[in-house]
């Protein structure tokens, strides 16, 4: 899949088209696709500028933001559960206290 989104953008980064991607990475030439694809340097200029170039980046990075999306829905999940599990703790440890402070 991501060698067909590579290929994709390759194929419609060309002529005009090579503009944007110009403006991100002044040193883009779609001759380069095995160099390319490879340069992070190249890839975190595409990655920044995404919403500007989303028409010829196809696929390329779907797969990406939905790990991510995923990784953040977990996240969330278990800093929910950790926060739940504080309030449990601080009510345990009022509780505690409280009963200390009745046997003085």
């Amino acid at each position: 899949r991501d060698e067909d989104a590579w290929d994709s953008l390759f194929d419609d980064a060309q002529g005009i088209n090579t503009e944007p991607i110009k403006a991100l990475f002044p040193a883009y030439d779609p001759q380069d696709r095995e160099y390319l694809r490879k340069n992070q340097e190249f890839i975190d200029a595409l990655w920044r500028g995404r919403d500007d170039i989303r028409d010829l980046l196809g696929g390329l990075f779907d797969d990406y933001e939905h790990r991510i999306s995923d990784i953040r829905r977990s996240l969330q999940a278990t800093e929910a559960a950790l926060k739940s599990l504080g309030s449990l703790f601080e009510h345990a440890d009022e509780t505690l206290s409280s009963l200390q402070s009745k046997q003085t």
